[in-house]
């Protein structure tokens, strides 16, 4: 079982990285705007001043959205307990399947652990969907395929 705890912590600690990097990240690229945004104010005037200002101000609602994005997986990560295993695939679980191996959290793309390759997604995801709430050695069919549910933790 320390194995599985093992595999799981490490999913999550990169999960988080992940996450954080997203929010730094844009953090950083909407103070660059806010920064772009005060100097042109004082530099320009006229239509393009209404046109710089517009295309600033699409760009700063677009940096908005995807903060709001990245705080809320963060808030999906903190509902997260890496010591709970489940009978049944739900958030955190780890899900090794005959399609590949899952971690049921954010969507934050392709991780290796131990050379073995897992695929983080959400709940809300087609294929968390499919997964949700089945048991080991159970078969779902996904995009008109079987996949066996071999062991979940």
């Amino acid at each position: 079982m320390e194995e599985y705890w093992d595999i799981k912590s490490s999913l999550y600690e990169q999960c988080r990285a992940t996450v954080e990097a997203r929010i730094t990240s844009t953090g950083n690229a909407m103070d660059t705007a806010r920064q772009a945004a005060n100097l042109e104010a004082k530099s320009s005037v006229g239509d393009k001043y209404e046109t710089d200002r517009a295309m600033m101000q699409l760009e700063m609602e677009k940096l908005t959205f995807q903060m709001e994005e990245a705080l809320k997986l963060r808030k999906v990560l903190h509902q997260i307990s890496i010591e709970e295993t489940s009978r049944k695939v739900d958030l955190g679980s780890v899900v090794k399947t005959s399609m590949g191996n899952f971690f049921v959290a954010v969507p934050a793309g392709k991780m290796d652990v131990n050379d073995t390759v897992y695929f983080t997604i959400s709940l809300a995801s087609p294929i968390g969907q499919a997964l949700y709430g089945h048991k080991e050695n159970e078969k779902i069919v996904f995009n008109g395929k079987e996949v066996t549910i071999h062991q979940i933790f």
